[in-house]
């Protein structure tokens, strides 16, 4: 069950592993892109909430480049040494102002196509201007980010050490009954768990709370949850 050699970009020089945000952070090749993946659910779910929108997958699409844009202007700013600070709850409070933006412009163009019918629906709208503290559907979010990052990382694992990990937490198998499934020891199942975890949580940090992350990974979300443009999982 001996792995395939993963990017050094995520192994710090004195030891250690170094998270996704630190890695967009230090401006590495890839690191971005990865990012942006989970930021569209982070951002889609409470635009379906919250946004006064007639067609809410498009009108996502405007809010989430301004998201990714200030998200990528301020990312280096972003301290997570200090107390209480996420990345989520960060991105979050960008999120909800965007939001909020977009909200006050609607109810801000009377003379929106459609006439007064059009118009008497944008006014009768309330209007929110500070979205609440927490964001909503957590747990939704969770489940989607939680299997995007398993996708993610799933090239860094040998087939055997990959399957161990699935059998263990899909269909809540022994170490010593995935041994004799995979043809290797209770130990190596154990110690191959544990890489996985390691580098699940290194991906994902700052992003969703990992205590539960293996509980989470129970199969695809109802599909109207996904964020425009997310691939289904074919199992």
């Amino acid at each position: 069950m001996s792995e395939r050699k993963t990017h050094s970009s995520t192994e710090r020089p004195e030891g250690g592993s170094v998270s996704l945000v630190e890695r967009v952070q230090r401006d590495e090749p890839g690191a971005w892109s990865r990012l942006v993946s989970y930021l569209g659910p982070l951002v889609w779910v409470p635009c379906r909430k919250y946004l006064h929108s007639s067609d809410v997958t498009e009108d996502y699409e405007d809010v989430l480049q301004d998201v990714l844009a200030a998200v990528s202007s301020h990312v280096k700013e972003f301290d997570r040494a200090r107390p209480g600070a996420t990345f989520r709850g960060w991105v979050w409070t960008i999120t909800k102002r965007k939001i909020a933006d977009f909200n006050r412009k609607k109810r801000a163009e009377p003379q929106a196509v459609g006439g007064t019918t059009a118009r008497d629906r944008i006014q009768q709208l309330p209007e929110v201007v500070e979205l609440p503290d927490g964001e909503p559907s957590p747990e939704t979010v969770d489940v989607i980010l939680v299997q995007q990052a398993l996708e993610a990382i799933r090239g860094d694992f040998s087939p055997s050490t990959w399957e161990a990990y699935r059998l263990t937490v899909v269909e809540r198998l022994s170490s010593a009954e995935v041994a004799a499934r995979v043809g290797t020891t209770k130990q190596a199942v154990r110690q191959g768990n544990r890489r996985v975890r390691a580098r699940l949580r290194d991906e994902l940090s700052g992003l969703v709370s990992l205590a539960g992350a293996d509980r989470l990974y129970l199969g695809p979300p109802p599909s109207e949850r996904r964020a425009p443009g997310t691939q289904a999982d074919d199992g």
